[in-house]
């Protein structure tokens, strides 16, 4: 009976020993990113992926799921200028130069659907970009995403087709 108390009393002195030394300080996490400030400024498109969503859903080999379509519809050329005022989103004004257009208007006021934690950025109340990612804002990348969508004959939507955008600020 002493042996059984003494192994529990050990492995409860244990135990405690151990809890309490694995404990680590951590740093916050630091202040959010201010996402539109962040966004402000000049943006050139630096690449363009086409991934077909439906080869994605299959589980086709990567090389049939994406494409880089970048060099062959010279997108380098496109840039966008987001502007803020007083910590608003403000203007907008699009230079395709020789690329083909990735939202239909070329300038007009920009908006976000949600000023703290974005999944959309909105052109002239009319067209839409998601949110890629934006964990990459401060280091001044930009990924955007837009998605076509096919109805079956049930009336249901599903992606077939995206294309992630990949700006650069200047």
């Amino acid at each position: 009976m002493m042996k059984k108390t003494f192994i529990n009393i050990a492995l409860l002195v244990f135990g405690s020993l151990l809890a309490t030394g694995c404990i680590e300080e951590y740093g916050g996490v630091g202040e959010p990113v201010d996402k539109v400030n962040e966004l402000a400024g000049t943006w050139k498109l630096a690449s363009v992926i086409q991934v077909d969503e439906d080869a994605v859903r299959k589980g086709f080999p990567a090389f049939v799921q994406t494409m880089d379509i970048t060099e062959i519809f010279n997108y380098t050329d496109y840039t966008m200028n987001l502007e803020v005022s007083d910590g608003d989103p403000s203007g907008f004004t699009i230079d395709r130069g020789n690329s083909p257009a990735i939202i239909g208007i070329t300038s007009g006021q920009w908006t976000l659907d949600n000023l703290q934690a974005p999944t959309q950025i909105i052109f002239a109340d009319s067209e839409a970009l998601e949110f890629e990612s934006y964990l990459e804002l401060r280091e001044g990348v930009l990924n955007l995403k837009f998605t076509r969508y096919q109805t079956n004959s049930k009336g249901e939507k599903s992606a077939f087709l995206s294309y992630r955008y990949r700006f650069i600020k200047q």
